[in-house]
């Protein structure tokens, strides 16, 4: 069921796993260990998979397949995630109560604590997105979106995608800004006397931002 503990148990076994890897490896697991990479893939893949949902505030809204690779004397030499069947939905409706994914919110906030990053992404407030606004939630007791944004952004660097301002970094940001800009994009009738009504872009401007 939602909220049984499924996810925390996979970080906690994933962490007793990383630690005893290490010790049979004779190397403690640094910064860019492989360890760690398996670790901190977690905070990334739960920032654009998990949201809050009425249940449950970190709700993993899909599902994943960890494998971990040993070498012959127990330290890890490799391993994988592969996800499955993300609610995609999700990105442009939530339920009264509940909240889009966790990396819309924490973007935010990053910005609001960072004016460079802020001017890069010309983010403005959640009011201010259809996407973000309709379900009457922002924040959340219990989490914050600040600090986990500094987690994911310790995830990038780990994972080696990246510093805050690297190219694959700034990229992958804009994108999760631009879907939110395209979610404030409406529509009007274009009504025609001999022919069939078609459709317009009624806000320009949102549209060329």
């Amino acid at each position: 069921e939602s909220g049984a503990g499924k996810s925390e148990a996979t970080k906690l076994m994933l962490q007793y796993i990383a630690e005893i890897s290490s010790r049979a490896s004779g190397v403690k697991g640094g910064q860019g260990s492989l360890e760690q990479q398996i670790l901190q893939a977690n905070p990334v893949m739960e920032a654009f998979g998990n949201a809050k949902t009425v249940r449950n505030n970190n709700s993993s809204r899909f599902g994943k397949l960890i494998t971990v690779k040993f070498d012959v004397g127990g330290a890890i030499c490799g391993g994988s995630i592969i996800n499955y069947l993300l609610e995609k939905s999700r990105v442009v409706f939530q339920a009264q109560g509940e909240r889009n994914y966790h990396i819309f919110y924490q973007i935010i906030q990053g910005c609001k604590a960072d004016p460079e990053l802020k001017a890069k992404l010309n983010a403005k407030d959640p009011q201010d997105y259809h996407m973000l606004d309709q379900s009457g939630v922002v924040e959340v007791d219990g989490i914050n979106d600040e600090t986990e944004f500094e987690v994911v952004k310790r995830g990038f660097r780990t994972l080696r995608m990246g510093e805050l301002y690297s190219d694959n970094v700034q990229g992958m940001l804009n994108s999760v800004v631009a879907c939110l800009t395209l979610g404030n994009i409406t529509f009007k009738t274009v009504s025609k006397a001999t022919e069939e009504d078609s459709a317009a872009v009624a806000n320009m401007d949102v549209l060329e931002a």
